[in-house]
């Protein structure tokens, strides 16, 4: 009895020869569907991180011209993110906002194609990235006059006759 069930058994799977071929057929093409939308995830990832480093220069590259010389942080924004692949105009754009007279906000967009996601009809990709600069002002060191050091071991006699008179009045750091 267990021979002829071995036999039924076998004449069963004889009739679905072939089978394992639809199933593999699906799971490569399912392999290659997701190894393409990650070639494209990548690429994007690559851009968006080319646009940032763009955006960061440009911020740091105009900040040091506020409050007073918006020319020059038009000028350096635009060369900044230029030498870092996104010439302003086209694709790319460009905008900056002063956030106080040493704070310098960038603002920058682009596009990006896409490669395999054209297959689903996407083109291109939006990209835009901010950056903030602060530009550090210098720390006041030492005396603004001449008078430093003047006046500790002189009185005021002396110090008035030695023609150093205006130092007396004067506030040392």
């Amino acid at each position: 009895m267990k021979r002829r069930e071995r036999q039924r058994s076998r004449r069963r799977w004889s009739n679905e020869k072939g089978a394992a071929l639809p199933l593999i057929a699906g799971a490569l093409a399912l392999l290659l569907g997701l190894s393409a939308f990650a070639v494209d995830l990548g690429w994007l990832y690559l851009n968006r991180a080319r646009l940032q480093r763009a955006a960061d220069a440009a911020a740091l590259a105009g900040v040091i011209h506020l409050p007073s010389n918006t020319e020059a942080v038009d000028m350096d924004t635009a060369s900044a993110a230029a030498a870092n692949g996104f010439p302003v105009g086209g694709n790319t754009s460009l905008s900056w906002t002063a956030l106080d007279d040493n704070k310098l906000q960038v603002t920058m967009g682009s596009t990006a194609p896409g490669f395999f996601s054209r297959v689903m009809g996407f083109e291109t990709f939006s990209l835009s990235a901010t950056a903030t600069a602060e530009y550090v002002k210098p720390v006041p060191m030492g005396s603004p006059s001449s008078c430093f050091g003047v006046g500790g071991n002189m009185s005021s006699s002396a110090l008035n006759n030695a023609g150093l008179g205006h130092c007396s009045s004067f506030t040392q750091n």
